[in-house]
């Protein structure tokens, strides 16, 4: 193991056990960590698992030397690397903390460095693990879902990948409050049942008719999680009032032509922002 201090690589003696095994006849000195593993006394690898790595984060250059003595001569093999460090340095804002579905949220990723460069930006829902968004610059901006049942909260996680793979995760302290935008929710399955008159005023039609695929993808998730709670609340008023779920039919959406030519409209929007459709 060595470090490096003030440019340059200073050695340091391992913490491990010194050991000798024997490998086709050689004498083999090795020092024997908790993560280092040799097969056998008849083997020519050994195999370090990466908790060695982690048990020692603050190491980034390792050599691993065997060292070849016989009766009348010594050599030794050495093999030097470096350990890809992740980003870090930077810090995270996110304006507004409070919000809507169809609230525009700005998440910045600010001064966080990489030596080999960062290669994107990805952001997640800490309880759910649920992909929100991904950017390949510093800054975002976002359209979340809601946040838990009770008090609406939203707790979201960064990663930050540099350009070799190696990735900094990064729990955002600010938590978000995030509520369900019902009166849009409501305006947009009422044009989608009814007709397409004034239904590009709705804000979520706006962002599924645009060109942003981030964007279009955030709406979808965003939707789909409000129309799941929708069907869940209305069975459980069903039930409440006698009537068994299993009884329940659920209507296609295409059980009217109007609500076909509407929901076909819609998807083709969809399916051409998402895929590039012409």
């Amino acid at each position: 193991m060595m470090n490096n201090t003030s440019g340059s690589i200073v050695w340091t003696p391992p913490l491990a056990e010194q050991h000798n095994i024997k490998i086709f006849g050689f004498s083999v000195i090795f020092f024997k960590f908790n993560e280092v593993n040799v097969a056998s006394s008849n083997t020519t690898n050994f195999t370090s698992n990466y908790d060695l790595f982690i048990s020692n984060p603050s190491i980034y250059f390792w050599r691993f030397e065997v060292v070849y003595s016989t009766s009348s001569a010594t050599s030794s093999s050495v093999i030097d690397f470096k350990i890809n460090a992740p980003p870090q340095g930077g810090s995270f804002s996110i304006n507004p903390l409070n919000g809507t579905t169809t609230t525009v949220f700005n998440i910045a990723c600010s001064n966080w460095q990489d030596a080999d460069g960062i290669q994107d930006y990805s952001f997640y829902d800490f309880t759910q693990r649920m992909t929100l968004a991904y950017s390949l610059i510093p800054s975002i901006e976002i359209r979340l879902p809601t946040g838990d049942n009770i008090t609406s909260s939203l707790y979201i996680v960064v990663q930050i990948r540099d350009l070799l793979n190696s990735i900094t995760e990064f729990n955002i302290s600010s938590t978000v409050f995030v509520q369900s935008d019902t009166e849009q929710i409501n305006n947009f399955i009422n044009f989608l049942q009814n007709s397409l008159t004034n239904i590009t005023c709705n804000p979520y039609f706006q962002v599924l008719s645009s060109n942003n695929q981030n964007a279009v993808s955030q709406v979808i998730h965003s939707l789909s999680q409000e129309f799941n709670k929708i069907n869940i609340q209305q069975l459980q008023t069903v039930a409440a009032n006698g009537i068994p779920i299993a009884t329940i039919t659920v209507s296609a959406l295409d059980s009217t032509t109007q609500q076909q030519d509407v929901v076909s409209y819609l998807f083709n929007i969809i399916e051409k922002n998402l895929f590039d459709i012409p």
